[in-house]
């Protein structure tokens, strides 16, 4: 039994590395990662959303602010953003310039960045698509606490967005990582 708990700790902590930090080598962080989501169920448990909500005005986080380089995180050509609409306040990722087979989807967390769960994936199925992940709601009467960030897969490479206004060090390398919230 104690073996077994140790599994699954070190599992999670493999998870909330991985998914906080810009792999580079996907192919060995992806079995990482596939492996611990298999110990956790596999599922994005939070309720997601195929469109924005009636009336919705969309943007995306950071926007007309230099402070978080006006709400991009880029990398070669390829840009990756949180959106987030301004009545219902669904949020999701977006990569634009995707390439075909490259992945976007938003990581979740509700207790300050210790745990995370990657939700909402999708796939380009062309060259030059803008594609966006299944949409979460960013806030609300019973959504507490939650912070979110953009996370894609390119060129074999996971990476996130590094913006955002929360940040915090639970992770091994130590490195500060960034998230947006609305607590």
């Amino acid at each position: 039994m104690k073996r077994r708990i140790a599994s699954v700790v070190t599992v999670a902590a493999t998870v909330a590395t991985v998914v906080g930090a810009g792999v580079t080598n996907a192919s060995a962080e992806s079995a990482r990662v596939n492996s611990a989501l298999a110990v956790q169920g596999g599922k994005c448990t939070y309720n997601g959303y195929s469109g924005w909500g009636p009336f919705e005005a969309v943007s995306r986080k950071g926007k007309g602010d230099e402070k978080y380089n006006e709400g991009y995180t880029v990398r070669g050509y390829k840009i990756l953003a949180l959106r987030t609409g301004k009545i219902h306040d669904r949020s999701a990722a977006e990569l634009s310039l995707a390439s075909k087979g490259d992945k976007v989807w938003v990581t979740i967390s509700h207790d300050k960045g210790k745990t995370w769960k990657s939700c909402g994936h999708k796939t380009a199925k062309a060259n030059g698509q803008t594609i966006t992940s299944t949409k979460y709601l960013h806030s609300g009467s019973d959504v507490h606490n939650r912070y979110m960030r953009a996370c894609a897969k390119t060129g074999g490479k996971v990476w996130c967005a590094d913006i955002g206004n929360k940040s915090n060090r639970n992770h091994s390398d130590g490195k500060k990582r960034y998230w947006w919230t609305d607590s």
